[in-house]
């Protein structure tokens, strides 16, 4: 049962009160202590309060937790996430140090460390994590945990034929399924349901606001920097990876929104309505669900005037990063094997020609290589196909938040040492060359 405390929160949240929000969410709190099972309210304010990108609130919630349950290296693994994405790199670092303190095995941590520690040759990591793999009777998580997080530190030093090992190790022992065939219908029936035609047709039609930011394209082409480069504008909010589209399209083929007007327009305002709480009265607002190249079409149909901007990189590099990042196995299952990488970014490519033919001039490019090369041209230039006029030259705080394993990457100062980073991998990539050469691409090397 829903605490009523807790569902008038979100209600406050989601009329964009955040005062009122936080007042409900301590007088849950408090009520809390006076209960059992007050473990579980915090936990359930902290994710409402991440839901809605209310950091400071989690941040204070996620540190009473640790205080009371000391021991509990979940609450520990948590709150250093919490503090990864909105940038809190050595209070996370201290929180999973803490938890390794309580179990130097402990996987979970192990692997949060990697993520946001650059190792050092000779560093203790990488001989601590040598040792637990030979654990007798190693459960396969922790096998998995360990060997992603020496597979990121051989890299960081560069050993990377060890690196290499130990992600392939650790990719293949997951055993994720990914059916190609299935996953090319789908997008074969986009391409017939969001025909030309179709948008001829549909000319004049959705919701008419501008303010939508779409950052589409592969996992791990960029977007995370672009996304903190373009939020650094105080005149634009980054929301992170939002799911209110895919709502949208549920209610859409459910009819549960009444089409008065076209059949697109009340949709694309539902969208803006749904997300209107995070974006805290900025001009613009950025939605990095990079899977949302699949729903090009549909989101030209329902906001005509948003700005879709395709974020991509070398194919080789974007699909071994791919392969040396966890991902949800539910929504990237193909990224666990690197044929299956090469597959599915066949597709994705054919799709992206697709949208070019259909929607010509509609969907803006931002290549990865010209960002790092170039970051305060291509942000301004990207800026400005937003509508909004230059930003004035001045330093801004970076409060960007980044809800992803990209937290710490994206928030470096910008570098082109991952530039063509696959040729420190090249002998090991004949499956990705193979299998990328069905569509026309060409080894560099051939």
């Amino acid at each position: 049962m829903t605490n009523p405390i807790l569902e008038n929160a979100r209600q406050a949240y989601l009329a964009g009160d955040r005062a009122d929000a936080r007042t409900l969410c301590h007088a849950m709190l408090e009520d809390g202590r006076k209960e059992t099972g007050a473990p579980g309210a915090d936990a359930a304010i902290a994710a409402l309060a991440i839901e809605f990108l209310d950091y400071e609130m989690a941040d204070g919630v996620y540190a009473r937790m640790v205080e009371r349950e000391p021991e509990s290296l979940d609450h520990r693994n948590h709150y250093a996430t919490t503090l990864t994405q909105a940038g809190e790199f050595d209070r996370a670092e201290a929180q999973l140090r803490q938890a390794l303190a309580i179990n130097n095995g402990h996987g979970p941590s192990l692997f949060n460390l990697s993520l946001i520690h650059k190792a050092r040759p000779n560093d203790a990591l990488i001989a601590e994590l040598e040792d637990l793999l030979r654990t007798p009777d190693l459960p396969r998580s922790d096998q998995y945990a360990y060997r992603l997080s020496l597979g990121k530190f051989y890299d960081d030093i560069g050993e990377f034929d060890e690196a290499f090992r130990h992600y392939d190790d650790a990719m293949r022992s997951a055993r994720i399924s990914y059916d190609h065939e299935a996953q090319k219908a789908r997008f074969d029936k986009i391409k017939k349901t969001f025909a030309k035609a179709v948008f001829e047709d549909n000319s004049g039609t959705g919701h008419s606001s501008a303010a939508p930011i779409f950052l589409v394209g592969m996992p791990r082409s960029g977007s995370s920097l672009l996304e903190t480069l373009l939020g650094a504008d105080a005149r634009i909010a980054a929301i992170g990876e939002r799911n209110e589209i895919s709502h949208v399209v549920e209610n859409m083929a459910r009819g549960t929104i009444e089409s008065h007007t076209d059949e697109y327009r009340p949709h694309g305002a539902d969208y803006c309505k749904r997300v209107e709480p995070l974006v805290q009265g900025a001009e613009r607002f950025i939605d990095k669900n990079l899977l949302n190249f699949e729903r090009a079409g549909l989101i030209r149909l329902m906001l005509p005037n948003a700005t879709i901007i395709h974020t991509f990189r070398d194919p080789v590099d974007t699909c071994l990063s791919c392969y040396f990042q966890t991902l949800d196995p539910s929504i990237f299952p193909f990224t666990f094997d690197l044929a299956h990488i090469g597959q599915y970014h066949n597709l994705y490519t054919d799709l992206m020609s697709h949208w070019s033919e259909a929607l010509p001039g509609y969907i803006v490019d931002a290549g990865y290589e010209d960002l790092v090369s170039d970051p305060d041209g291509v942000t301004r230039t990207l800026t400005e196909k937003t509508g909004l006029a230059p930003m004035k030259s001045e330093n801004q705080d970076d409060k960007t938040v980044i809800a992803t394993a990209s937290a710490w990457q994206a928030r470096q100062p910008v570098y082109e040492t991952s530039v063509k980073r696959w040729k420190n991998y090249e002998k090991h990539l004949s499956p990705l060359f193979a299998t990328l050469e069905q569509s026309g691409f060409q080894h560099p090397g051939a």
